[in-house]
This record gives structure tokens, sequence and C-alpha cells, in this order.
């Protein structure tokens, strides 16, 4: 995983970022993973499009995300 990098991800590019946040136990954690659908709807708030709820997750960027599921 890169800090701060924002950028757009294939399906497989996205898996092999998780792949790698995992074997560099990045930010100490070793278990990091994709949201299915679900988990993603609950941080996107649904009467806005493409928007991380800010307060949750204030650096996030606007733009497409990757979830567990195709």
């Amino acid at each position: 995983m890169r800090h701060n990098s924002y950028g757009f991800y294939a399906w497989d590019q996205a898996l092999a970022e998780v792949k790698s946040g995992n074997d560099n136990r990045y930010l100490g954690y070793s278990d990091w993973r994709s949201p299915n659908i679900k988990e993603l709807e609950s941080l996107v708030p649904l009467l806005v499009v493409t928007t991380i709820d800010a307060n949750a997750f204030p650096d996030t960027p606007t733009t497409t995300f990757w979830t567990s599921a195709k």
C-alpha cells in the first residue's frame, strides 16, 4: 500500500496492493483486505455518489473504489 498516493487500479493491481500491504505489515497490520460491496456502501453516503464519509476518512479522495467482489 502506498501512503497518501491515490491512483486508479485494475482489479489485479488492487489485489496486489492489498497483498503488498499485508506482506509489509502496513501500519503494523497484516490483515488488510478490500471491502465487500455492503461494507463499501456503508462508507459511502447513499444520497451522494462517489463520496466517502469525510468525517470518518478525512484524507480519502473522491474517486472510484474497488471492493472484494467484482
